[in-house]
């Protein structure tokens, strides 16, 4: 509990820094997924689609300060039930590796992993910096439970880690309540 605590106040404290220096970060609904994310927008477009098993599909970008804020999230058609964090932590970088491929990373750091979802007992997360084959540079931040998948990155020609809103941004991806 005091982690969870400590963890607030870190994150309330980065958005009012965020705020002080001018970017504005809000708190947006992705879709219909039930999850939501802190952006520094106002407003997304949402594009919707469904995976070949069914499930629904959103993702949305925007652009500030030259740097591009992405969201990838899924909402499982049925909940995975019986399996372990291990078991969601493997499905989610399969997802990652898959997405790698298709975003032409040539440079990965490796998943960072630890990165569990506040309020469920059943989850998993990781990070990663990447490099695409153009230059671009990425940090990417990926979470799983058994109902979604979030994936939120940051990426631009210079590196994302020294832009101020990367941090809140890669840790602002909330899912529904769950246990």
């Amino acid at each position: 509990m005091k982690h969870l605590l400590l963890l607030s106040f870190l994150f309330i404290s980065l958005l009012l820094k965020a705020q002080d220096s001018g970017s504005i970060i809000n708190k947006l609904q992705v879709g219909e997924s039930g999850c939501s994310v802190y952006l520094p927008a106002t407003e997304v477009n949402w594009e919707k689609s469904t995976s070949e098993d069914g499930s629904e599909v959103y993702t949305g970008e925007i652009s500030k300060d030259n740097f591009n804020y992405f969201v990838i999230a899924v909402k499982f058609l049925e909940p995975f039930t019986g399996v372990a964090s291990k078991e969601l932590e493997d499905l989610l970088i399969s997802y990652i590796d898959y997405l790698k491929g298709q975003f032409e990373i040539s440079e990965a750091a490796g998943y960072g992993k630890g990165h569990p979802v506040d309020g469920y007992d059943i989850s998993a997360g990781v990070i990663d910096f990447w490099e695409s084959e153009d230059g671009t540079q990425w940090s990417v931040k990926g979470q799983i439970t058994p109902t979604h998948i979030g994936l939120i990155g940051v990426y631009g020609m210079t590196d994302p880690s020294e832009n101020s809103l990367t941090n809140l941004v890669l840790n602002g991806f909330v899912f529904p309540a769950g246990n």
